[in-house]
């Protein structure tokens, strides 16, 4: 349920129109009206998505929640049949969602809307460069300045942050032209606009990075692929392509990962023999 939601993102959130940066025309109304205001400190605390989430599951058609809920425990290729059948079903209402969403957020306070903006930020993070917004953050605070231009294309508003005015400061009274100039470039860009083959997977890389550990993992790449078919935002005809895609966002299976594991165990199981062989030669030697 969570993936279908994950779906329709780049429709509610308004990328499909004007990037991942901007807020629809209806939203950004609400936020002027309030005053413009800062919403970087969210970052650094946790965000109460207790509202925002109540508003996607309302916009929800009626029923629609408890029939995928009926499905959960069946086998896979039972349950693509099954839950294309339920989207059809309820395809009329399903059609509404993305209004239903806009009219919830408006209800709201503004920090509701904030809340959604930096939220839909933090999940489109790992989607664009394969790692987390929390670790971006970190590095970006020690001075990092790759993790730094990463995070100014995300938001322009880090700008202001303490952090990257100190990086500013320095790379002045240094001389450090370079790092001004490649601020400025990343402060210009949008990553998924500026990105065709982005801009046109941003639901696929979503649905892969945000149920990854929810148990896509689990599945081998062909089913992957069927999956994300059957979902409706499957880009690519073949699983080489989107084997390539899965690479490119360092995500692993469950059966790559294990495989890793035995590997990284065998190689110190024979270093471990290895040390012994030595031990026991130079005992004979002495």
């Amino acid at each position: 349920m969570l993936m279908l939601a994950l779906s329709y993102l780049p429709e509610v959130s308004g990328m499909d129109e004007g990037g991942s940066l901007a807020m629809l025309p209806e939203l950004y109304e609400k936020y002027e009206e309030e005053g413009c205001p800062d919403w970087t400190s969210m970052y650094g605390s946790k965000i109460k998505t207790n509202k925002i989430w109540s508003i996607v599951f309302q916009a929800y058609p009626p029923n629609f929640l408890d029939e995928l809920r009926e499905i959960s425990e069946l086998k896979l290729e039972i349950y693509f049949d099954r839950f294309i059948e339920i989207c059809n079903k309820y395809k009329e209402g399903l059609s509404k969602f993305s209004e239903l969403v806009y009219e919830g957020i408006k209800r709201k306070k503004i920090t509701v809307l904030l809340s959604a903006y930096v939220l839909k930020n933090i999940i489109v993070c790992p989607a664009l460069f394969g790692v987390t917004m929390s670790e971006l953050l970190k590095q970006a605070k020690k001075g990092h300045h790759e993790s730094i231009y990463k995070l100014i294309q995300i938001d322009k508003s880090f700008i202001g942050t303490r952090w990257v005015l100190k990086e500013i400061r320095k790379a002045q009274l240094s001389g450090n032209f370079e790092f001004l100039d490649k601020l400025g470039k990343n402060l210009r860009k949008d990553t998924w606009s500026s990105n065709k083959n982005k801009k046109e997977n941003i639901a696929q890389r979503l649905v892969l990075v945000l149920g990854w550990n929810l148990g896509l993992n689990k599945l081998t790449h062909p089913e992957i692929h069927d999956f994300l078919t059957e979902l409706g935002v499957c880009k690519y005809e073949d699983t080489d392509s989107l084997s390539h895609e899965i690479k490119k966002l360092n995500l692993r299976t469950i059966k790559s990962i294990e495989q890793t594991v035995n590997k990284t165990a065998k190689k110190k199981a024979v270093k471990k023999t290895i040390k012994k062989a030595k031990k026991a030669t130079r005992r004979k030697s002495a």
